[in-house]
């Protein structure tokens, strides 16, 4: 990266956009939490269970927070701390964002988004290509959760078995998509899924046999954290 790039990447305006947009997300959590809150109080739900959720939901990111932590700070020195502080703080989908990086600059004739010879032109580009095929994702939930909403609705009314099936069943069908996609090559991401399936799998039968609710709910969160841990190992090795 030249000095007049990083010059710009590092610049002043660029941490203030980058501020602005992360305060409205801020925002936009706290507005899901009253939401959520008050929903809660509608449908009667009790306040221990409600926080037990929060608290379940917020160490399971723990996993996923880690290993953006890694994409974000390569991103931070291949395109300036701004940019890897906003863009992985927003949307967290590190895959998606080295790889429009890498998919632009390699069409704009470099050898990878940390070719030391980018202009000014092919870092801006790399910007609006991230802010485009994200605003996809973001346009499609907002017409797509109102149409869940009443479909899930629809399917409580005639059978509440089936609402448990289906989601269940999402779920499944996501993460065998997820993992599916790491074990094409034999490397640490294979160890780092398998590790983490018989993790899960391991912490769910104990579940079973002791009827320890705990581990139930953090089971996801721990082996993420196992997954993360081994493919870490094997890296090293």
């Amino acid at each position: 990266m030249s000095q007049e790039l990083y010059a710009i990447a590092n610049s002043a305006p660029l941490w203030i956009l980058g501020a602005i947009l992360i305060i409205f997300v801020l925002l936009q959590n706290t507005m899901y939490l009253r939401l959520a809150k008050k929903e809660a109080e509608t449908i009667q739900f009790p306040p221990e269970k409600l926080r037990q959720s929060m608290r379940v939901g917020a160490i399971t990111a723990i996993g996923p927070a880690l290993a953006n932590i890694v994409a974000m700070v390569s991103m931070m020195a291949a395109l300036g701390s701004p940019v890897g502080w906003m863009r992985l703080s927003v949307i967290g989908n590190a895959t998606t964002e080295l790889g429009v990086a890498t998919v632009v600059s390699l069409t704009s004739g470099l050898t990878g988004f940390t070719d030391p010879n980018m202009t000014v032109s092919i870092f801006a580009l790399i910007l609006i290509m991230m802010a485009v095929i994200c605003a996809g994702w973001l346009i499609v939930v907002i017409i797509a959760t109102p149409a869940m909403g009443s479909i899930r609705a629809k399917i409580i009314e005639k059978d509440k078995t089936w609402a448990s099936v289906l989601s269940t069943a999402t779920m499944v069908g996501l993460f065998s998509n997820l993992a599916a996609l790491q074990l094409k090559t034999p490397d640490a991401a294979i160890y780092s899924s398998v590790a983490a399936s018989f993790a899960v799998m391991f912490l769910i039968q104990t579940v079973f046999a002791k009827k320890s609710q705990k581990i139930k709910m953090y089971a996801l969160a721990i082996s993420l954290i196992v997954g993360l841990m081994v493919g870490g190992v094997v890296s090293v090795l």
